[in-house]
């Protein structure tokens, strides 16, 4: 090319970012450096490198050449650029690296939204979630109005915390502002009340959305199985399908994981069986590890083993950690025991694999075993994630421990737990001191079980909420045997219903049922 220019320099350097040849978009950066003074990296230059970088991750390599990007950021005087900005922050973001992200953005200064859209992102992707809600309300406190980039990240927050009056207030600023609806917003949107337990709410914004796509339909598809209603998840893809759109990966799986929720284990099995010569689309190691938990789950623990083994992937820790999840529920002990085993030696500092070997000792009476599985654990330094059980009530948020007191109210709510327990000791509960721990006295054993997290926290809402309003809880873990039937009767002798968010899946408890069918 005869008369190159700052412009044709970006072009190509841009060209072989995008394609993530980041070696040669970066050589193609010191020739363009080298050729002179009329030719200089302008506030286009660096966004399209720093682009490429953001893409490879955060390995060591790519950190450096970070670092060594923004220093020539500096020297060009481009720092302030909101472009370049921007371009900055996600690149930090990408990397994991929340702090340099702050930096950059701070030597912007700038209150343009786009930099604020970036700033809030990195938080939010560094799982920074109370930063970026601060970042959004600064933006609002300085008059700044938010993008649907914006929203989209501050709904996910709102989601993952569990925090739905803030996401209903959040969703009425985006309404009042009339900010455009675009497809990744409104999915951000259903996700956040799907995820803090309002399915109904993310039914209607699907229905709202006069532009679904793909992911629209994946959204509302995983929704649904998170909450048990396989049926409902089925009519969505059948919907998906007859509107034109083609299942993804993601589709399939969100399906196969409302099956498995659901125990329908032969319907998951002919979609998986059918995954290829049907939608064309090969299984990948989610598809087969989501087959495993539904076999696990449902009781076919060789038949999960045997998938394991077939399966073209070398099998994770996870996975087995699936199946030994299986042989708790199961109480199978044999197989159990050898999975254990076998996982200790994969992972001999994760808590869980010594907790569900020792819990499955203790459900089956073998106390002097069980012991000795915690002394292990105890041994070699390993400490378990303690349980803890949330509820939002108004703009607070309370938290729970077992057998916690540190609640301003903690009296008033052990009295309120007393009761209800009593009362649901008289409509038929019968505490199953099987999922008690330790080897104590049946009536203490009966009593360790009544002041877990979940119990708490429901003890809390039900004297903080109106009269016959839902609840909503959260739990960090998996919800026990125990506290899933007191569950049901709970909803029944107060005439509430109970929506119960553990790590796996979501429960609705309403007249003395559970929305799961007691399969989870």
């Amino acid at each position: 090319m005869p008369r190159r220019n700052a412009v044709t320099w970006n072009a190509l350097i841009k060209g072989y970012a995008q394609a993530g040849r980041r070696e040669e978009a970066i050589l193609l950066f010191r020739d363009m450096k080298r050729e002179g003074s009329d030719i200089a990296p302008d506030r286009y230059t660096f966004p399209a490198l720093l682009s490429g970088i953001a893409r490879e991750g955060g390995s060591g390599c790519t950190q450096e050449l970070g670092g060594a990007l923004h220093a020539h950021v500096i020297k060009a005087g481009l720092e302030k650029d909101p472009f370049v900005g921007a371009s900055l922050v996600s690149m930090y973001a990408a990397r994991g690296t929340v702090k340099d992200a702050k930096v950059a953005f701070d030597q912007v200064g700038s209150l343009d939204p786009i930099v604020w859209s970036s700033m809030i992102s990195a938080y939010a992707n560094c799982e920074e979630e109370e930063a970026a809600l601060l970042a959004f309300f600064n933006m609002l406190c300085q008059d700044i109005k938010p993008t649907q980039f914006v929203y989209s990240s501050v709904f996910s927050v709102c989601g993952r915390m569990s925090k739905l009056e803030m996401g209903k207030q959040v969703h009425g600023h985006s309404l009042k502002s009339n900010t455009e609806e675009d497809a990744a917003m409104l999915n951000a949107l259903l996700s956040m009340y799907s995820d803090c337990g309002c399915i109904n709410d993310a039914q209607k914004v699907f229905s709202s959305n006069d532009n679904v796509n793909v992911v629209s339909y994946n959204s509302m598809i995983s929704a649904l199985g998170q909450h048990g209603y396989p049926k409902e998840a089925v009519e969505h893809f059948r919907q998906m399908k007859l509107a034109g759109l083609m299942p993804d990966e993601v589709t399939l799986l969100s399906l196969l994981s409302a099956f498995n929720h659901a125990g329908l284990v032969h319907e998951g099995l002919q979609i998986f069986n059918s995954m290829v010569d049907i939608e064309g689309i090969k299984p990948t190691y989610q598809h087969y590890a989501c087959i495993v938990d539904m076999l696990a789950r449902s009781g076919l623990i060789g038949e999960a083993i045997k998938t394991i083994n077939g399966m073209p992937f070398e099998a994770e820790a996870p996975l087995w950690r699936i199946v030994l999840g299986a042989c708790n529920k199961h109480l199978d002990i044999d197989t159990g025991k050898h999975i254990a085993e076998m996982l200790f030696e994969m992972e001999p500092y994760e808590a869980t694999n010594y907790i569900l070997l020792s819990n499955l000792y203790a459900r089956l009476g073998k106390w002097t075993e069980a012991e000795k599985v915690r002394n292990l654990m105890d041994g070699r330094g390993v400490d378990k994630d303690d349980a803890f059980s949330w509820i939002e009530m108004g703009q607070r948020t309370h938290i729970f421990g077992v057998d916690d007191r540190s609640h301003p109210i903690s009296r008033e709510i052990y009295r309120n737990l007393d009761s209800l327990i009593s009362n649901i000791k008289v409509a038929g509960y019968v505490p199953d001191i099987s999922f008690a721990a330790h080897n104590i006295q049946r009536d203490r054993k009966e009593e360790s079980l009544y002041y877990h997290c979940e119990k708490l926290a429901f003890a809390f809402g039900d004297l903080a909420a109106p009269s016959g309003s839902t609840i909503r809880i959260m739990k960090n873990l998996r919800v026990c045997g125990d506290c899933h039937c007191a569950y049901k009767y709970f909803s029944l002798v107060t005439g509430r219903e109970i929506i119960l968010r553990d790590n796996q899946r979501f429960h609705h408890f309403n007249r003395g049922s559970c929305s799961c069918g007691d399969y989870w």
